[in-house]
């Protein structure tokens, strides 16, 4: 599907063993829409594997991810998360925050928005719309008093409706 992400497989490292696995649960399998600038971006990055791709030949270590090294072997989540990501949120005046954190804001923001939770749930590869709102719920102050005032809009200014 074009302007879309396809999550498929999982990597960690176990030692030095390198380990591909599919995701825990068939959610966590997903395909989600990017917004036009990101895919821009992946564009470029695949168009940058290809030269390299080339320049490596046999040895390219293909495992068809977006982010790797140049000789498509796996990055190094360390490097990732401790170098790479602290380099750019600060080049881009993002507050200091953990890689991880960038989930969290995520889904934080899209509820916030009013974004129907079933497709928060599915954004983020969760089981059911229900675990999403069991651990983000707090991030959704107000949300029987915005019901009560929307109630109140429709039964008192709209009586028929």
């Amino acid at each position: 599907m074009r302007g879309t992400a396809t999550i498929q497989q999982t990597f960690y490292r176990l030692g030095r063993r390198q380990l591909f696995k599919a995701p825990k649960t068939a959610s966590a399998r997903r395909t989600i829409y990017l917004v036009p600038e990101l895919i821009e971006e992946v564009r470029s990055i695949r168009e940058t594997q290809l030269r390299q791709r080339s320049v490596w030949g046999d040895s390219y270590d293909d495992h068809d991810l977006i982010f790797c090294q140049a000789d498509g072997k796996p990055l190094h989540a360390h490097n990732v998360t401790q170098r790479d990501f602290l380099r750019i949120i600060s080049r881009v005046g993002v507050p200091r925050i953990r890689f991880h954190d960038l989930r969290h804001c995520h889904a934080t923001y899209l509820l916030r928005a009013g974004i129907n939770p079933k497709v928060v749930q599915e954004r983020l590869g969760h089981a059911t719309p229900a675990f999403t709102l069991a651990i983000y719920s707090h991030v959704l102050p107000g949300m029987q008093e915005e019901a009560t005032c929307r109630l109140q809009e429709r039964l008192l200014r709209d009586p028929l409706g």
